[in-house]
């Protein structure tokens, strides 16, 4: 019988904070485990603390690492949306 797996969805609100984006980091590696993409975690390791750094750099506040899915079919496909804003 074949399954649907349904879309999923992340908010991570980061503390200015210097230790934020290395726990960005390891949230990122550990949504990819959880839902079978770690073929991306090199990509994303690369990617992604370049950003989390610059926003921890360049803001006066909080920030947010936002990660979802895209999906067709039911099937990410191996693709995921990320920002942080």
């Amino acid at each position: 019988m074949a399954t649907v797996s349904p879309s999923w969805n992340y908010t991570l609100h980061l503390p200015r904070d210097p230790r934020a984006p290395g726990v960005a980091r390891a949230t990122l590696r550990t949504v990819l485990a959880v839902h079978r993409l770690t073929r991306l975690t090199p990509t994303v390791e690369l990617l992604a603390p370049e950003l989390l750094t610059n926003a921890h750099a360049h803001t006066e506040g909080s920030y947010a690492l936002r990660i979802r899915s895209v999906e067709r079919g039911g099937n990410t496909g191996g693709k995921l949306l990320w920002a942080v804003v």
